[in-house]
């Protein structure tokens, strides 16, 4: 996720290998807008940071895209116990499991 100034220039996010996010804040730190560059494409991705970690989430899932290396945990915690999907065999990990558990979901 990259976090930019209200009126600063925007930064290069189209060749990425994984999808990226840009929010942009006031000087008060206050979300203004969201939006996610893939495949050289910025597609708006709402108004704050957790509309848009639902909304890259969900379109990651939908066109069957591969996990940053460095965020899988995150996505696999996000994929069973937020989202509740299974996709073949796949299982949670123990981790994803002892976290989920912390809070009681």
């Amino acid at each position: 996720m990259i976090v930019s100034q209200h009126g600063e220039p925007l930064p290069d996010m189209t060749d990425k290998e994984y999808p990226q996010l840009l929010a942009t804040v006031a000087a008060d730190g206050q979300t203004i807008s969201c939006v996610l560059a893939c495949d050289g494409k910025v597609i708006p991705a709402g108004t704050s940071i957790i509309e848009a970690l639902d909304f890259m989430y969900k379109f990651m899932w939908i066109f069957l895209l591969k996990y940053h290396p460095g965020l899988s945990g995150f996505y696999k915690f996000l994929q069973f116990s937020v989202y509740k999907l299974s996709y073949g065999k796949e299982r949670p990990s123990s981790t994803v499991v002892e976290v989920t558990k912390l809070f009681n979901m």
